[in-house]
Protein backbone atom coordinates (compact mmCIF):
# COMPACT_ATOMS: atom_id res chain seq x y z
CA UNK A 1 0.00 0.00 0.00
CA UNK A 2 1.22 3.46 -0.99
CA UNK A 3 2.07 5.54 1.93
CA UNK A 4 0.02 8.96 1.96
CA UNK A 5 2.43 12.23 2.05
CA UNK A 6 0.94 14.80 0.29
CA UNK A 7 -0.50 17.60 1.83
CA UNK A 8 -3.99 17.75 3.32
CA UNK A 9 -5.14 20.98 1.41
CA UNK A 10 -3.35 23.46 -0.57
CA UNK A 11 -2.37 26.85 -0.21
CA UNK A 12 0.06 29.33 -1.51
CA UNK A 13 3.20 29.25 0.51
CA UNK A 14 6.87 30.59 0.25
CA UNK A 15 9.58 27.72 -0.20
CA UNK A 16 9.99 25.89 3.14
CA UNK A 17 12.16 27.87 5.55
CA UNK A 18 15.55 26.50 7.05
CA UNK A 19 15.24 23.83 10.11
CA UNK A 20 15.02 24.77 13.33
CA UNK A 21 15.45 28.77 12.50
CA UNK A 22 12.29 31.15 14.23
CA UNK A 23 10.21 31.76 11.11
CA UNK A 24 9.71 35.50 9.65
CA UNK A 25 6.57 36.66 11.62
CA UNK A 26 3.70 39.14 10.41
CA UNK A 27 4.88 42.67 10.02
CA UNK A 28 4.75 44.88 12.64
CA UNK A 29 1.35 46.87 11.59
CA UNK A 30 -0.64 43.14 12.19
CA UNK A 31 -1.28 42.39 15.34
CA UNK A 32 -0.16 38.80 17.01
CA UNK A 33 -3.26 36.16 17.78
CA UNK A 34 -4.68 36.81 21.21
CA UNK A 35 -5.29 33.79 23.05
CA UNK A 36 -6.59 32.70 26.52
CA UNK A 37 -6.62 29.94 28.46
CA UNK A 38 -8.70 26.52 26.92
CA UNK A 39 -11.37 25.43 29.31
CA UNK A 40 -9.05 22.75 31.63
CA UNK A 41 -6.23 23.10 29.87
CA UNK A 42 -3.16 25.20 31.13
CA UNK A 43 -1.95 26.45 27.52
CA UNK A 44 -3.00 29.92 25.94
CA UNK A 45 -5.12 28.95 22.90
CA UNK A 46 -6.81 30.54 20.39
CA UNK A 47 -10.75 29.77 20.50
CA UNK A 48 -12.71 29.07 17.45
CA UNK A 49 -15.10 32.07 17.64
CA UNK A 50 -11.46 34.43 17.64
CA UNK A 51 -10.40 32.68 14.36
CA UNK A 52 -14.07 33.22 13.42
CA UNK A 53 -14.84 29.44 12.99
CA UNK A 54 -18.11 28.41 11.03
CA UNK A 55 -20.38 26.04 12.49
CA UNK A 56 -19.73 21.89 11.39
CA UNK A 57 -22.09 21.19 8.34
CA UNK A 58 -23.69 18.49 10.41
CA UNK A 59 -23.86 16.18 13.45
CA UNK A 60 -20.54 14.67 14.55
CA UNK A 61 -19.70 11.25 16.33
CA UNK A 62 -19.33 11.98 19.85
CA UNK A 63 -16.66 9.96 21.59
CA UNK A 64 -14.76 9.92 25.03
CA UNK A 65 -10.87 10.75 24.69
CA UNK A 66 -8.54 8.32 25.52
CA UNK A 67 -5.35 8.75 23.24
CA UNK A 68 -3.64 11.34 21.71
CA UNK A 69 -2.15 11.29 17.99
CA UNK A 70 0.31 14.29 16.05
CA UNK A 71 0.12 15.10 12.64
CA UNK A 72 2.05 17.27 10.27
CA UNK A 73 0.06 19.48 7.95
CA UNK A 74 2.57 17.95 4.87
CA UNK A 75 2.24 21.41 3.50
CA UNK A 76 5.00 23.90 3.92
CA UNK A 77 5.21 26.29 7.00
CA UNK A 78 3.92 30.05 5.70
CA UNK A 79 5.21 32.37 8.20
CA UNK A 80 3.34 35.32 6.04
CA UNK A 81 -0.23 34.22 7.11
CA UNK A 82 -1.45 34.56 10.70
CA UNK A 83 -3.10 31.12 11.93
CA UNK A 84 -6.52 32.99 12.10
CA UNK A 85 -6.18 32.88 8.55
CA UNK A 86 -4.81 29.49 8.66
CA UNK A 87 -7.53 28.19 10.45
CA UNK A 88 -10.06 29.50 8.24
CA UNK A 89 -8.29 28.26 4.74
CA UNK A 90 -8.30 24.65 6.66
CA UNK A 91 -11.85 24.63 7.71
CA UNK A 92 -12.90 26.06 3.70
CA UNK A 93 -11.05 22.86 2.48
CA UNK A 94 -13.03 20.54 5.08
CA UNK A 95 -16.12 21.45 4.18
CA UNK A 96 -16.05 20.95 0.83
CA UNK A 97 -15.75 17.40 -1.46
CA UNK A 98 -11.62 16.92 -2.45
CA UNK A 99 -9.78 15.28 -4.51
CA UNK A 100 -6.71 13.35 -2.90
CA UNK A 101 -5.19 12.34 -6.09
CA UNK A 102 -4.70 8.62 -7.38
CA UNK A 103 -8.21 8.23 -8.66
CA UNK A 104 -9.22 8.72 -4.79
CA UNK A 105 -12.09 11.73 -3.26
CA UNK A 106 -13.64 12.18 -0.25
CA UNK A 107 -17.15 13.61 1.06
CA UNK A 108 -16.81 17.09 2.68
CA UNK A 109 -16.37 16.67 6.48
CA UNK A 110 -18.67 18.30 9.02
CA UNK A 111 -15.47 20.31 10.20
CA UNK A 112 -11.70 20.61 10.37
CA UNK A 113 -10.38 17.33 10.82
CA UNK A 114 -8.14 18.29 13.90
CA UNK A 115 -8.52 19.42 17.46
CA UNK A 116 -5.70 21.50 18.13
CA UNK A 117 -3.44 23.03 15.19
CA UNK A 118 -0.09 24.59 16.21
CA UNK A 119 1.43 26.78 14.02
CA UNK A 120 4.74 27.49 12.86
CA UNK A 121 5.54 30.62 15.42
CA UNK A 122 4.35 28.40 18.08
CA UNK A 123 0.18 29.60 18.41
CA UNK A 124 -2.15 27.00 19.43
CA UNK A 125 -5.66 27.36 17.71
CA UNK A 126 -8.71 25.45 18.42
CA UNK A 127 -10.15 23.09 16.00
CA UNK A 128 -12.64 20.69 16.12
CA UNK A 129 -14.47 20.27 19.73
CA UNK A 130 -12.15 17.41 21.24
CA UNK A 131 -15.59 15.69 22.34
CA UNK A 132 -16.45 14.63 18.87
CA UNK A 133 -14.03 12.14 16.82
CA UNK A 134 -11.82 13.37 14.25
CA UNK A 135 -11.28 13.02 10.02
CA UNK A 136 -8.99 11.21 8.32
CA UNK A 137 -8.00 10.71 4.64
CA UNK A 138 -6.39 7.59 5.96
CA UNK A 139 -7.40 4.01 7.10
CA UNK A 140 -7.95 3.85 10.76
CA UNK A 141 -10.81 4.57 13.29
CA UNK A 142 -10.10 8.24 14.59
CA UNK A 143 -12.50 7.56 17.54
CA UNK A 144 -11.30 8.02 20.99
CA UNK A 145 -8.09 9.97 19.59
CA UNK A 146 -7.40 13.71 20.01
CA UNK A 147 -5.92 15.19 16.92
CA UNK A 148 -2.85 17.04 16.91
CA UNK A 149 -1.14 19.05 14.08
CA UNK A 150 1.68 20.71 13.70
CA UNK A 151 2.30 23.08 10.37
CA UNK A 152 5.20 22.09 7.78
CA UNK A 153 6.14 19.55 6.23
CA UNK A 154 8.40 17.24 8.60
CA UNK A 155 9.74 15.33 5.51
CA UNK A 156 11.22 18.07 3.98
CA UNK A 157 12.54 19.94 6.90
CA UNK A 158 12.80 19.94 10.70
CA UNK A 159 9.93 21.13 13.11
CA UNK A 160 10.26 24.98 14.79
CA UNK A 161 11.87 25.13 18.26
CA UNK A 162 8.87 27.43 18.69
CA UNK A 163 6.22 24.35 18.08
CA UNK A 164 8.05 22.18 20.17
CA UNK A 165 7.94 24.76 23.01
CA UNK A 166 4.10 24.94 22.16
CA UNK A 167 3.32 21.40 21.91
CA UNK A 168 5.14 19.64 24.87
CA UNK A 169 2.60 21.46 27.61
CA UNK A 170 -0.31 20.93 25.19
CA UNK A 171 0.61 17.36 25.16
CA UNK A 172 1.29 17.40 29.19
CA UNK A 173 -2.22 19.31 29.49
CA UNK A 174 -4.59 17.19 27.33
CA UNK A 175 -3.23 14.03 28.56
CA UNK A 176 -3.85 15.69 32.44
CA UNK A 177 -7.21 16.83 31.71
CA UNK A 178 -8.50 13.74 29.43
CA UNK A 179 -6.58 11.26 31.60
CA UNK A 180 -4.54 9.75 28.34
CA UNK A 181 -1.22 7.90 29.63
CA UNK A 182 2.06 8.83 27.84
CA UNK A 183 1.85 5.36 26.07
CA UNK A 184 -1.60 6.20 24.26
CA UNK A 185 0.55 9.45 22.91
CA UNK A 186 1.39 8.58 19.98
CA UNK A 187 1.70 9.69 15.86
CA UNK A 188 -0.41 8.87 13.24
CA UNK A 189 2.83 6.75 11.15
CA UNK A 190 1.85 4.34 14.22
CA UNK A 191 -1.99 3.70 13.32
CA UNK A 192 -2.00 4.10 10.13
CA UNK A 193 0.28 3.31 6.70
CA UNK A 194 1.45 6.99 6.03
CA UNK A 195 4.78 8.93 6.71
CA UNK A 196 3.15 11.42 9.39
CA UNK A 197 4.15 13.48 11.12
CA UNK A 198 7.27 13.14 9.09
CA UNK A 199 10.87 11.81 9.55
CA UNK A 200 12.32 15.02 11.02
CA UNK A 201 9.89 14.70 13.70
CA UNK A 202 10.62 11.27 14.59
CA UNK A 203 13.86 12.19 15.16
CA UNK A 204 12.55 14.53 18.06
CA UNK A 205 9.21 12.19 19.27
CA UNK A 206 10.90 9.36 21.78
CA UNK A 207 12.49 12.44 23.41
CA UNK A 208 9.86 14.65 23.83
CA UNK A 209 7.48 11.59 24.89
CA UNK A 210 9.81 11.24 27.69
CA UNK A 211 9.84 14.53 28.94
CA UNK A 212 6.20 14.86 28.67
CA UNK A 213 5.92 11.37 30.76
CA UNK A 214 8.36 12.63 33.17
CA UNK A 215 6.00 15.73 33.99
CA UNK A 216 2.77 13.29 34.18
CA UNK A 217 4.76 11.56 37.05
CA UNK A 218 5.63 14.15 38.58
CA UNK A 219 1.98 15.53 39.58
Amino acid sequence: MALAAGPLWADRADPPPKPRVKPQLSTPSQSQPSATLSTGLDVAVIARKDWQAKPPLFAMKAHKPVAILVHHTASPANAKRDIHYKMRSLQAYSQKPADLGNGRKRAAWADVPYHYYVSSDGHIAEGRDVEFSGDTNTNYDTTGHIQVVLEGNFERTRPYVEQIDALEPLLVSLARKWQVPASEIRVHKEVASTLCPGKYFLEIFPSLKERVERQLKAR
